[in-house]
């Protein structure tokens, strides 16, 4: 069994209601069927510096 929440980032802990966002990228989409890795954190957009994620 899996570990990996579906519905939320396994690396930035996003969600479908709580998108990553970069002003230059737009808002994250999820990459797996499951919905574990956003395209953020897929594509390494540097989420710590970039990404203005309001939780």
């Amino acid at each position: 069994m899996s570990s990996k929440e579906q519905g939320k980032c396994c690396i930035c802990g996003c969600t479908w209601n709580n998108a990553c966002y970069t002003p230059d990228k737009g808002a994250c989409w999820w990459i797996d069927e499951e919905e574990t890795i956003c395209s953020h954190c897929y594509y390494g957009l540097g989420i710590a510096q970039e990404v203005t994620n309001e939780r």
